[in-house]
């Protein structure tokens, strides 16, 4: 308490200095955030040292990144014309002047070798039909590039690639694509792709979901909050968080979609720290304090129990450090960052801008909820915010009217000011009453509490986790309905590779249990719907004599490079088998990986590796959702062992952190009754639950013992507690709502489904804070009355 009263009187004796500091610190954080961009490597969504991202890695650099598909319309003869071949010819040209494009496998990748051998006339299309009859396996290859009437190009990117430089040369080659005289009905797919209209997508919905939170903000300050200069907290926001995104710029953390993702967190927990500051400040003035006083007091008062809040939000952020995702990490750290220097800015900013600028006497009826009415005018305050000489009260009890200013303006804006001064919920008549009534019903409201929270606990084993691409981001995009439609002519749009080392892949020992493998894995897996490999190209089947090496060479020999390539590389140490797979949730597809790894009794000397983005995207989707559990029990101990610390008392520390995990279960009770699945949005909700509800518990119980500390009666003490900083939490669950409600109107499915349930457990927290929290007061807290002092 006495650190705190010093706080205030250096906030009091020197805010223009630290309105300075602050104008000089925006200007740094400016400069700092000038100079980050989003980072988007892939190993900022899975560990670098995990063994998919090493075999991500591996076949990268053995065969290139990820394939694209380009699907002309037409059949094999009206693909064969002389004109198609030259649109053939020129988009391969095209295509093949980017550095980024490892290779390009079309119909003429096949014919042109037979065209430089003299055999086929590329001019002439009986030439073509031909030679396609008279050689069978020139026959066998073309049938793979013209599935139902459309002509199949396959174009690798280079390895190494971030997904930002993906993005770019995938849009390059939709836009060669759309330029040549093939491409009018032409289909691109692939992953570089959808990232790219995914990405797009996000930067668009971070622009809209933001305006929208802020807008709802407004609204619900204007509704909940009815205090002079009520939305001063959204430009303490804005400032609070340039100085955590130039914060963590200058340390080096990262800044990736994901911890972009916070933006509505921070704004939200902006908005609720300086609503407590300012709710407390406007009770002190009503009290009829200076504003010398009340900022001393209500920071001597508020900015304890706001800590400790901070404390523990701080804490239960820092828990997603357990997250195998780095990003996840960097999330959780970000928040915690955030926190505390949104409640610095609150505390010092906020609170200076309130003392110099507040020159308005407080002479009415306080808006603050339980605040005391002064019978008088407030004592005028000198130059310096203390006493001066009393003056007259004016007529009307109210701010003397302007000078100049017509009699009917001054009527509106005195009607003005008594609508927005009121209260239009009646909250501060109603949470008092709700109170009152859970102390009353304890036992009854406690045992409700506890039962839905079991139901929620026992039904989150059967929550299913949402990883349908389709059911995570926007379906209407060019990409996806890209996907979709390749997916109905090729059977599959998803290509699994996986990267076979030997000494030597062509030996008839490897070649045999290539074959064998392939085979089985087609017939038990009916998802898979295609396989590209060197026993596929060769024609080997299980049972078949095995090619010697040397057959094997001049086979090789005879194919064209870039498919030759794209099958072994040139030391022989390398072969890529890549499965085609039809559309499938994450959670399938990662059990397909480990059954196929399962199956496939690989040899002495040889070694297979899953590799390709899809890998990583399956494995990351994994690791986000599986220790879910794990990160929602460590938040709730790490919150407790810290309320304990700052309370060193049991029962204190209890009755915060009890309500919220009865939170937890009421979610999952929820989300099992509406038939919500989880995604790996959601999986990490427990922990923001856990941080951002128990500031609700420890702001009232902090006001509760405030009371307490003066003597007065437990149910008296939690009443007053109720009415003095009832509305202000209402704001801040509201505020904290509206910022995660704005991902209500997102596009992304999966930010929706993340937005809808964030906002009815913050409404949880607030409805367990005004019920439950009586309830376990009346029978935890019946000890003796702390001293003044001791309450916080």
């Amino acid at each position: 308490m006495k650190i705190a009263a010093f706080v205030g009187r250096i906030v009091e004796r020197h805010a223009p200095a630290i309105l300075v500091v602050v104008l000089i610190l925006i200007g740094l954080a400016s400069w700092s955030v000038g100079k980050t961009s989003i980072v988007t490597t892939q190993d900022a969504f899975i560990s670098p040292d995990s063994e998919a991202f090493l075999g991500y890695q591996a076949y990268e650099e053995a065969f290139g990144g990820d394939s694209m598909m380009i699907l002309i319309p037409g059949t094999p003869l009206e693909l064969a014309t002389p004109e198609a071949l030259r649109g053939f010819t020129e988009l391969e040209a095209r295509l093949s002047a980017e550095p980024r494009i490892a290779s390009i496998v079309s119909p003429l990748t096949l014919l042109a070798p037979a065209a430089a051998q003299g055999g086929v006339d590329l001019d002439d299309p009986g030439s073509l039909l031909q030679a396609a009859l008279e050689d069978e396996s020139l026959r066998t290859q073309l049938e793979r590039f013209f599935p139902k009437n459309h002509a199949l190009v396959v174009v690798r990117l280079a390895g190494g690639l971030i997904p930002d430089e993906q993005v770019e040369v995938a849009q390059f080659i939709r836009e060669t694509v759309a330029a040549n005289p093939l491409g009018a009905d032409a289909i691109v797919a692939g992953t570089p792709l959808l990232a790219a209209d995914v990405k797009s997508a996000i930067t668009s919905d971070l622009v809209r979901t933001g305006v929208i939170a802020v807008i709802l903000m407004v609204l619900i300050l204007f509704v909940v909050f009815p205090v002079r200069w009520r939305l001063l907290s959204l430009p303490m926001v804005l400032v609070g968080v340039l100085w955590t995104f130039g914060l963590i710029a200058a340390i080096d953390i990262p800044l990736t979609l994901v911890t972009l993702g916070c933006l509505p967190v921070l704004i939200g927990l902006g908005v609720d720290f300086a609503v407590q500051f300012h709710n407390r400040y406007e009770e002190e003035m009503y009290r009829g304090e200076t504003r010398a006083e009340a900022i001393v007091e209500s920071i001597s008062h508020i900015s304890p129990a706001v800590g400790a809040a901070v404390i523990a939000m701080v804490l239960g952020f820092i828990t997603l450090l357990m997250s195998a995702i780095p990003a996840v990490r960097d999330f959780g750290v970000v928040l915690a960052i955030g926190a505390a220097v949104l409640y610095a800015t609150a505390l010092f900013v906020l609170n200076a801008i309130l003392y110099r600028f507040d020159r308005q006497p407080r002479t009415t009826a306080a808006p603050v909820s339980g605040a005391p009415v002064s019978a008088a005018p407030a004592p005028q305050e000198g130059p310096d915010g203390g006493a001066a000489a009393p003056a007259a009260p004016h007529p009307s009890g109210s701010r003397p009217a302007r000078p100049g200013l017509p009699s009917a303006w001054r009527s509106t804006v005195t009607r003005i000011r008594s609508l927005l001064g009121r209260d239009w919920l009646r909250i501060g008549a109603t949470l008092p009453r709700v109170a009152g009534w859970s102390r009353r019903h304890a036992l009854w409201v406690v045992s409700a509490a506890v039962v839905v929270a079991v139901v929620g606990f026992v039904a989150d084993r059967d929550l299913t986790v949402q990883t349908e691409v389709e059911k995570l981001i926007p379906t209407n995009t060019p990409g996806v309905v890209a996907l979709e439609e390749a997916r109905s002519v090729v059977g599959g749009s998803i290509q699994l590779p996986f990267l076979i080392h030997a000494q030597d892949v062509t030996a008839p020992s490897v070649v045999h249990w290539m074959a064998d493998f392939q085979a089985r894995v087609l017939g038990a897996h009916p998802e898979l719907v295609g396989v590209n490999s060197l026993t596929e190209t060769l024609g080997v089947k299980p049972g078949d004599k095995i090619p010697s090496p040397q057959a094997i060479t001049a086979a090789l020999a005879e194919l064209p490079t870039p498919i030759r390539d794209a099958l072994i590389t040139p030391d022989r140490a390398n072969a890529s088998m890549a499965f085609t797979v039809t559309e499938m949730p994450i959670a399938g597809l990662n059990q397909l990986i480990d059954d196929l790894m399962a199956e496939a009794n690989v040899p002495a000397g040889v070694t297979l590796t899953p590799g390709g983005t899809v890998t990583l995207a399956a494995r990351a989707v994994e690791a986000t959702t599986k220790n879910r559990g794990l990160l929602t029990g460590l938040g709730i101990i790490v919150v407790l062992l810290g309320l304990l610390a700052i309370y060193r008392n049991w029962r204190r520390a209890l009755i915060a952190v009890i309500p919220i995990v009865l939170v937890t279960g009421w979610s999952s009770a929820l989300m099992w009754v509406a038939g919500v699945d989880l995604n790996p949005l959601t999986a990490v909700l427990g922990s923001l639950v856990i941080a951002i509800g128990t500031e609700f518990t420890v702001l009232l119980l902090s006001r509760y013992w405030e009371e307490r500390s003066k003597g007065v009666d437990h149910d008296l003490a939690m009443g007053e507690a109720v009415a003095k900083v009832g509305r202000a939490i209402t704001a801040s669950a509201l505020t904290v709502a509206a910022g995660f409600g704005a991902l209500i109107f997102s596009s992304f499915p999966a930010l929706r489904d993340f937005g809808i349930v964030t906002v009815i457990d913050v409404l949880f927290a607030l409805i367990v804070t005004v019920t439950v929290v009586p309830s376990l007061v009346h029978w935890l807290d019946r000890g003796r009355i702390r001293p003044a002092g001791d309450e916080g």
